[in-house]
């Protein structure tokens, strides 16, 4: 396998939501096994990997990292979804509470990032106490940077307007590039504000065949036809055309992919660069029932 550059391996981070969930629409190996995770940190490691993205919410993924050294990561894990139409001083001791269990699962003492996982849960009345709570995790040493995980520019946009995070992690792929239209990217990054993507792949759609695309998503085939033909046109490989988009955005610092066993982690990782003459601007689509995975019906 081809050695990857430095600069883009070191701009990888590692999600785990398949570590511990079935995650992905496209994802029919199911949850990664513990071998295959240590397989994956050895690979990302020797590749100059060094970030991990997990959640209070991924299953038992905490805890099946926490069986592995994970000394030479950057841990950025995301609190609980709070449920009621407000937040309450008990939803604040519980952000509290979450990090110390996520703490104790991965078996350190404290990890570079706290997300709140739905950035919803920042713009509801009485959001001043995660807002608290998260600077007393910080404040505590138990995190390095805190943060949201959004879905929209207009959540990064309203949120800024009265929190400024250290860290905030957005959608972003060659079918969603709001972010980037929008200014966010911009915006975030004149803030100060260290930017991780996700979707990168799309959970896996934008790599399938455009003839095995599931029943929900046939409608949205030929935009996923026309991205497929102008890689082969191109002469890149759908996965490095995608992966190439996230991480040459000058505004991003980390591109989250997923992986279920360590051969896809070597697919990924296996370019010898990411030049190309795709424009991407083609493949930009509006559609939220379509980039926006928490609406699809399937």
């Amino acid at each position: 396998m081809s050695t990857p550059t430095t600069p883009h391996a070191s701009k990888i981070g590692l999600g785990t939501a398949q570590w511990g969930t079935r995650y992905g629409v496209s994802n029919t190996k199911g949850i990664a096994s513990p071998d295959e995770i240590k397989k994956i940190l050895r690979m990302g490691q020797e590749f100059g990997i060094r970030t991990l993205d997990t959640a209070h919410l991924y299953g038992n993924s905490e805890t099946v990292l926490g069986t592995n050294p994970l000394d030479n990561f950057r841990v950025v894990s995301k609190t609980p979804k709070f449920e009621n139409s407000s937040i309450t001083k008990e939803d604040a001791s519980a952000l509290i509470n979450t990090t110390r269990e996520s703490l104790k699962k991965l078996g350190v003492t404290s990890i570079y990032g706290l997300l709140v996982h739905d950035a919803n849960d920042i713009l509801k009345k009485g959001a001043d106490w995660l807002i608290k709570a998260l600077n007393n995790v910080k404040e505590l040493g138990l995190v390095q940077k805190v943060g949201f995980s959004c879905y929209s520019p207009e959540q990064a946009f309203e949120i800024l307007s009265f929190f400024t995070p250290d860290l905030v992690q957005v959608p972003l792929n060659i079918f969603d590039q709001r972010m980037l239209r929008t200014g966010c990217l911009d915006t975030l990054k004149r803030h100060g504000v260290e930017i991780h993507t996700r979707s990168t792949f799309l959970q896996g759609l934008i790599l399938m065949p455009p003839h095995e695309l599931p029943g929900y998503f046939r409608r949205w085939t030929p935009p996923v036809e026309n991205f497929h033909l102008a890689c082969k046109q191109a002469r890149i490989s759908p996965l490095h055309a995608a992966l190439s988009f996230a991480l040459r955005q000058r505004h991003t610092d980390l591109c989250i992919i997923g992986v279920v066993d360590s051969s896809e982690l070597a697919d990924i990782l296996n370019f010898e660069n990411l030049d190309h003459e795709l424009d991407f601007s083609h493949f930009h689509s509006e559609d939220i029932d379509f980039i926006e995975p928490r609406n699809w019906i399937l």
